[in-house]
């Protein structure tokens, strides 16, 4: 029972470091998540785990709909073998939540997930990488900052997930202390967010603060007077601020701009390539050699695409429309779970993880987060912690 006891201990500390790197590198977060999963399954192994409990937990359904149509898809692939490694990657995305799930399964329940500290966790490595992008910036006084990443929009994801999280335990926090932690974390993630240039994220992230703001009115209420103090400091910090991001903010409707109408020809292009390929798509990960090479707009700026600046429209043309199906499915049941959850327990971690998807959702209609390498395990995190994380630590 002490080895059981002592195993649970350990597995919750490599999931808060699991939460801690992200933002931070791929490497330290894939060895954190192998540790944690190698001592779930010795945890599960111990506990009498159930499958036919596992069958009915929440988004298992969904999730083996999505997995198996995106499977048989896989024979009709350009590149079965790419497509089939891209496949595998995509099942250790989810892989967070499946160890939550199996291990509610349990015959013996007795790991209390403290889905607050862990969320903190993740703040914490977003506030590591954040004070790196700005000493980027400082030391090259370039605008586009990437953090510990090579792209500026990928570190813009991050913070897209942390500053939610952050308003949201901000708003919800028992005592001054807290929320002058809450804030200050805010404050270096939403300096380093405007640093990086990334419209979709900085509009995805704006419409989940509005969101968290009104579902978590009785807070800003009964705190309005720190709240008040709070918006100023940062209505100063905005108009300090706002030579860096006023006439890029100005782009973002802008058909015009070079950007904008590059996309407007990318999704134009892959709109003719779901037409073509509709049951079956082209292959996972063969979008890049299939678009390049045959769908490529002769009026595109840009001769190499990645993806399909769309997270939809690329899980099309890559899978089919009956897969793309599927994963609305999903996504349905995941919103359908995070609003009934935020419902029942209307508190900082539930409200600030809804906000997360609904900024997530809102910028993969113009850029491809929600199934990405370096995100979705995160986004698969919060699931499970949503769903299985103990709420009573914000009680």
């Amino acid at each position: 029972m002490l080895r059981i006891f002592r195993a649970n201990q350990v597995f919750l500390f490599f999931i808060g470091a699991f939460a801690f790197f992200p933002p931070l590198g791929k490497g330290p977060t894939n060895l954190s998540m192998g540790l944690a999963l190698l001592l779930g399954l010795f945890i599960l192994k111990k506990k009498h785990f159930q499958i036919t409990a596992f069958l009915k937990q929440p988004l298992i359904k969904p999730l083996g709909y999505f997995f198996g149509l995106l499977l048989i898809s896989l024979f009709f692939s350009t590149n079965r073998l790419e497509s089939l490694v891209m496949y595998s990657h995509m099942v250790t995305y989810i892989l967070p939540f499946i160890m939550f799930a199996a291990l509610k399964s349990c015959y013996q329940r007795d790991i209390e997930i403290d889905t607050k500290r862990i969320l903190q966790c993740y703040i914490a490595g977003s506030v590591v990488a954040a004070l790196y992008a700005i000493v980027q910036f400082i030391q090259t006084k370039q605008l586009h900052v990437t953090g510990f990443y090579n792209n500026s929009a990928i570190f813009a994801s991050f913070l897209e997930v942390a500053l939610p999280l952050t308003v949201a335990l901000f708003l919800n926090a028992i005592n001054v202390k807290q929320r002058c932690q809450y804030f200050l974390a805010g404050i270096v993630c939403a300096v380093a967010f405007i640093l990086t240039q990334a419209r979709g994220p900085w509009l995805g992230a704006g419409v989940a603060l509005i969101l968290i703001g009104m579902l978590l009115r009785e807070k800003v209420f009964i705190h309005k007077k720190t709240v008040i103090f709070c918006l100023l400091i940062i209505l100063i910090l905005v108009l300090a601020l706002s030579p860096l991001y006023v006439e890029r903010i100005k782009t973002i409707l802008d058909p015009k701009w070079p950007s904008n109408y590059e996309r407007l020809l990318i999704w134009q292009s892959t709109l003719k390539m779901i037409k073509d390929y509709p049951l079956t798509g082209v292959g996972l990960g063969q979008f890049i050699p299939i678009y390049n090479n045959k769908y490529l707009s002769p009026l595109s700026q840009d001769h190499y695409h990645f993806h399909a600046h769309n997270s939809f429209l690329m899980l099309a043309a890559e899978s089919g429309i009956p897969v793309l199906i599927a994963f609305l499915y999903l996504l349905f049941q995941i919103f359908r779970r995070l609003i009934t959850n935020t419902k029942a327990h209307p508190r900082g971690a539930l409200v600030g993880i809804l906000g997360v998807f609904v900024a997530i959702t809102l910028s993969s209609l113009v850029d491809c987060f929600l199934w990405a390498s370096y995100l979705a395990r995160t986004l698969w995190l919060l699931v499970g912690l949503s769903i299985y994380g103990n709420r009573q630590v914000e009680e």
